[in-house]
């Protein structure tokens, strides 16, 4: 019984982390979209494709179960 009860309570745990990355990433994407072209700035494929994946990777991890 203690072992389930420690499995969600990882779950919801990968579920709020996974939830404030997606604010964080969201926000700092906007912030890098607005910036005034530059030879430096703006946005990068690369660096938004990890943006995405991190919380959907933590979202997995919470919803996988094991048998």
């Amino acid at each position: 019984m203690t072992s389930y009860k420690y499995r969600k309570s990882i779950r919801y745990m990968l579920f709020a982390i996974a939830f404030s990355l997606a604010i964080f990433f969201t926000v700092s994407y906007i912030v890098a979209r607005n910036e005034p072209p530059s030879v430096d700035s703006g946005t990068n494929l690369l660096v938004t494709v990890i943006m995405v994946i991190v919380p959907c990777g933590l979202v997995y991890l919470a919803v996988q179960r094991k048998k």
